[in-house]
């Protein structure tokens, strides 16, 4: 709550900073980036139809966003406007990051009456989660859908947990928490259960994640976050990069060489890097 509660705050100095020049407001962290709204980018449009649904309609460069018919008046419709302002800033920086450009316009959807839910429909060129929720959340929930977008939109793409799932929920992560205080978070988390410090789980979360108990699924995601997030900030975005590349990939990801042609190291040498960079030895 506190890491959503930081996004948000951010998201809304932004907007009141707006006037500013663009040199002024440019943060040096690209993540930090993506809050910055391009207002002027968002045109009010016609209704339209989305599953047999009627929206009200925001367009973009980039994106199409439905949003539900009883919040056009001009106070209720905030928080869509929130989001349409900053959808084409996620696109470019996922363009330039994963190499791959999904036709536009994508459609955007905030469904009636719901909390979460979100989804993405490829055949559609669709993402889509409920209107229920903070700004914040919202535009995470796009960021994370929009990255399976991307992923599906590179040609001969195989997603698996790491490659997917656990790869967009960094990104959505990362968005929302800038990844502040996220060292002292894990911290606590492999804190409080030591067995998870052998990496053992990594297995868990390629091949039986689905079958886990929730408690033990959301526990092992976050851990598999803090790989992405070791990984990243220990190696950079490239090599990062090279690993999530050779996840899309069945003949590659199971080279149990994979780790060191991204990384330049073998498995245990980062899983110790891991352990020292969390505080564990």
């Amino acid at each position: 709550m506190i890491l959503l509660m930081k996004a948000a705050i951010l998201a809304l100095a932004c907007a009141a900073a707006a006037s500013s020049s663009a040199a002024e407001l440019q943060p040096k962290d690209p993540w930090a980036a993506l809050w910055l709204p391009d207002a002027s980018a968002v045109k009010f449009s016609t209704r339209a139809e989305f599953d047999g649904t009627e929206y009200e309609t925001l367009s973009t460069k980039r994106f199409i966003l439905h949003y539900p018919v009883r919040l056009s008046g001009e106070a209720d419709r905030r928080a869509p406007l929130h989001a349409a302002a900053r959808l084409d800033g996620l696109y470019e920086f996922l363009a330039e990051r994963m190499g791959v450009r999904p036709q536009t316009s994508v459609t955007a959807v905030l469904i009636e009456g719901q909390a979460g839910h979100s989804k993405v429909i490829p055949e559609k060129n669709a993402v889509v989660t409920g209107e229920r929720a903070d700004p914040a959340s919202m535009l995470g929930s796009f960021f994370h859908e929009l990255v399976h977008l991307f992923n599906f939109a590179i040609p001969g793409a195989s997603q698996d947990f790491w490659s997917g799932e656990l790869f967009a929920q960094y990104h959505a992560d990362r968005l929302l928490s800038l990844g502040l205080e996220h060292r002292a978070r894990y911290r606590r988390l492999l804190a409080s259960d030591p067995k998870k410090l052998d990496w053992s789980w990594i297995r868990m979360l390629d091949e039986h994640f689905a079958e886990l108990p929730e408690r033990e699924r959301q526990q092992l995601m976050e851990l598999g976050i803090s790989v992405y997030y070791y990984l990243e900030d220990g190696f950079g975005a490239e090599k990062t990069l090279c690993f999530w590349r050779a996840h899309l990939d069945p003949a590659q990801r199971d080279d149990p060489k994979l780790w060191e042609r991204c990384f330049g190291m073998p498995y245990g040498k980062l899983h110790s890097g891991w352990r020292r960079y969390y505080g564990a030895d």
